[in-house]
């Protein structure tokens, strides 16, 4: 059928306009905060991962044998339940 009824309904939005906006300004800013914890968080991991070969180099060096071995030996340490 070609005839029928058409309708248009008008009607003030712009309440919904400005919710919209301060909810993604809101979005935005909550975005940019977890992206400084995800750095942080990254940052204090590499942190850790570097003090960890540091001090395995130490003592690989006090016991005259590589960094290597020592990696082995606490592999090894670790899948017998031994710290």
């Amino acid at each position: 059928m070609a005839d029928g009824i058409y309708v248009k309904i008008l009607g003030d939005d712009s309440d919904l306009q400005n919710k919209l906006k301060s909810s993604g300004a809101a979005v935005a800013k909550w975005g940019a905060g977890a992206a400084v914890a995800a750095a942080a968080a990254t940052a204090a991991m590499v942190k850790a991962g570097l003090a960890s070969a540091d001090a395995q180099a130490k003592l690989a060096a006090q016991l005259n044998t590589t960094s290597q071995d020592m990696a082995v030996m606490q592999r090894s340490a670790d899948m017998a339940g031994v710290s």
